[in-house]
């Protein structure tokens, strides 16, 4: 909008409203000594007028945010006795002007989310009134010394910077009750740093920190307390004595063994949520079941499932302490990524609140019956651990919506499992389940199941998948949008055949095809088709990726080859998903119509020898990779580790290994064309 564009906004009462008016340049302005807030924020402004005071000598508030400022006018110190509050959040700015710091009458500066490397010098020491600064996610370094004269100052927020120290005299600022610092370089606080007597948060969490003060004033009075993300070695005993706090954070720290105070718990009346996730520690106080107000407790990893990899990010606890069922507020467990044996006896009947229970990634071998009595659990996460059987009466979960049980050794599920209808994600994958369930028929609301890596004697393509069909909602024809309803599940049919040889529908064969053709062209092309459920070496993976990497170099002619396959291939790749095998389109995509399901592949597969899987393998041509399988297979007494389609036509070097196995004898693989191009090329295979 131009500034001509602009004449007609005029001043509301004492409020000049510029707010959201899509505005690049500021009007021209007329004097008018009764406006007191300027408003121009969420506009795209580059800079300010100069005479901004002199038309408006008695502003108390300016709010510029959500502009695109670089400068502030250096007339703005004209507005010394009057401005109270100067909000420039979320702009360009790199500094403040210099006379920023003589705006006496200074209550509230908000500067977040700029390119500040420094604060104006006397910050603080000329502003006695500041009560409020905010200049978090910007570029400081350090903050100005003068800012422990701000004795008035109540909130200091300046987290997500790249300060390396905070000012000696930071104790000074004796009414400070808000101190967010987090998400800086900081390794020390200042020894002043204990003096802070008014404290009611403090976040000091992702810095480098090592140790915290033997004492601390404020410890009487907080309320929130972060230190997660540091170097703290120990804890001092003050944190075992806030009777008012709330909010606890030591996750991510390098606490060892019993780093806790002994008497940790006796004065934490009302700590409601605790995160010790991400450390070391071996065992908890006794003391630890005097939280009576606890609901929300954190002992596992402090990493995303999908992002881990193959360490232990939880503590190292094997046991909960006595007692620990007196937590009887409790309604969030985790304790993932743990070493706990054994849950004690009475875990459900004194956890009567627990909704969300995370143990995944222990050795529990049990669980005990009283686990059952957990009557609000909805979401339980036992994967990973030794279980071999589950209590007679699980069903009794009638909460239960998700449940993970994948890489234990369960080899049947009690009848009561059947109750469980509310059931919306169930995860078996990797154990030794001998049957389908039948009576997954019943659970109608399911939406998630993974039943891979089990030992049933059937088919691959007998093991149920569910199909979820999302539509959109009818909607009156005078709505211009389409909203979409909840997803659907269609019903289960459970026909289970347990014989490799059935016969296939022209349907079936159809979409088998289908998806050959996405499988086949996935592979050519070197992408992964699916990876999940990170698992320990030597138990079965379900890796579903390409081993098809890129040959460092390549001969002229498989390179000419390689063009012309690589040519055929990306033609028409508009026309299907490239995500791999999980979602298949049908031809006529409709969006009223998004169907996802498993594929029903069909494959056959065995070893091969590592010194052959760690080198790169070339891509092949279609007849050179049929021989190359069918040179493999005599070679090598066992099959060879590779996958075929549902016609054994192709041949990839995968990581695959699905817990149905259907063998293909040698007889049945496409006869080795006579081409003498490929001779010696594989010798290294052995």
């Amino acid at each position: 909008m131009s500034c001509d564009d602009s004449q007609s906004s005029k001043p509301n009462g004492s409020t000049f409203d510029l707010s959201n008016k899509g505005l690049d340049s500021f009007p021209r302005l007329s004097p008018s000594p009764n406006v007191t807030e300027l408003l121009a924020n969420f506009n795209s402004l580059v800079s300010l007028p100069d005479d901004l005071p002199i038309a408006f000598p008695f502003l108390r508030i300016v709010d510029v945010s959500g502009n695109e400022l670089t400068t502030l006018p250096e007339s703005l110190v004209r507005l010394e006795s009057t401005l109270e509050t100067l909000n420039v959040d979320d702009n360009e700015l790199t500094r403040l002007p210099d006379g920023a710091s003589d705006l006496r009458r200074l209550r509230v500066l908000r500067a977040r989310g700029n390119r500040l490397a420094a604060l104006p010098e006397g910050l603080g020491a000329r502003t006695p009134d500041l009560v409020e600064l905010h200049v978090d996610e910007n570029r400081l370094t350090l903050l100005p010394d003068s800012l422990s004269s701000a004795t008035a100052l109540h909130v200091l927020e300046a987290g997500d910077n790249r300060l390396a120290r905070l000012p000696d005299d930071l104790g000074a600022l004796k009414a400070l009750r808000v101190l967010n610092v987090s998400n800086n370089c900081l390794v020390a606080l200042p020894d002043s740093f204990r003096f802070l007597s008014n404290l009611e948060m403090l976040d000091v969490g992702s810095n480098r920190i090592e140790s915290l003060p033997d004492a601390f004033a404020s410890c009487c009075r907080l309320r929130c307390g972060f230190f997660g993300v540091n170097c703290l070695g120990h804890v001092p005993a003050w944190i075992g004595c806030m009777p008012r706090i709330e909010e606890l954070d030591l996750s991510d720290n390098r606490l060892l063994g019993d780093a806790l105070p002994s008497r940790f718990g006796e004065n934490l009346n009302r700590l409601k949520y605790f995160n010790l996730a991400g450390n070391q520690l071996t065992v908890l106080p006794d003391t630890f079941a005097l939280l009576e107000s606890l609901e929300d407790l954190r002992l596992g990893s402090t990493i995303p499932e999908l992002e881990r990899r193959a360490f232990q990010n939880g503590n190292w606890l094997r046991v909960f302490p006595d007692g620990f069922g007196h937590l009887s507020k409790l309604k969030h467990l985790q304790a993932d990524e743990n070493r706990i044996v054994e849950l004690p006896k009475s875990f459900g009947a004194s956890l009567q609140l627990l909704t969300y229970v995370d143990l995944a990634q222990n050795t529990l071998a049990a669980l005990p019956d009283s686990f059952c009595d957990l009557a609000g659990l909805v979401s339980c996460r036992l994967s990973q651990n030794k279980l071999s059987m589950l209590p007679s009466d699980f069903g009794r979960l009638s909460e239960l919506r998700d449940l993970y049980l994948d890489n234990n050794s369960l080899t049947d599920l009690p009848e009561s499992f059947a109750q469980l209808v509310g059931l919306k994600s169930l995860d078996l994958f990797g154990n030794r389940l001998l049957r389908i369930p039948l009576f997954l028929a019943k659970m109608t609301k399911l939406t998630k199941l993974d039943l891979d890596g089990n030992s049933f004697g059937c088919n691959i393509k007998d093991v149920p998948s569910l199909v979820c069909t999302r539509r959109y909602a009818s909607l009156p024809a005078t709505h211009g949008w389409r909203g979409r309803s909840l997803p659907e599940q269609k019903p289960m049919a459970i026909d289970v055949t347990y014989d490799s040889e059935r016969a296939t529908s022209e349907e079936e064969a159809a979409e088998l095809k289908t998806q050959t053709e996405i499988l086949t062209r996935a592979l050519a092309m070197s992408q992964s088709l699916w990876k999940s459920h990170q698992i320990e070496p030597g138990q079965e993976s379900r890796i579903f990726e390409t081993c098809l990497s890129r040959a460092t170099q390549f001969d002229d002619s498989l390179l000419a080859e390689e063009k012309d396959v690589q040519g055929s291939q990306d033609c028409g790749r508009d026309e299907e998903s490239d995500s791999g095998v999980g979602v298949v389109f049908e031809s006529g995509e409709d969006w009223d119509k998004e169907v996802e399901h498993r594929s029903p592949f069909t494959v056959s597969v065995a070893t091969l020898d590592q010194n052959y899987l760690s080198r790169p393998v070339r891509r092949l041509t279609r007849e050179q990779r049929a021989e190359l399988a069918i040179r493999l297979h005599k070679d090598q007494k066992e099959s060879i580790k590779a996958a075929f389609t549902e016609d054994n036509e192709f041949f990839f070097n995968a990581s695959l290994q699905p817990s149905i196995s259907i063998k293909t004898e040698a007889s049945e693989m496409p006869q080795a064309p006579d081409n003498d191009s490929l001779d010696g090329q594989f010798d290294d295979c052995d």
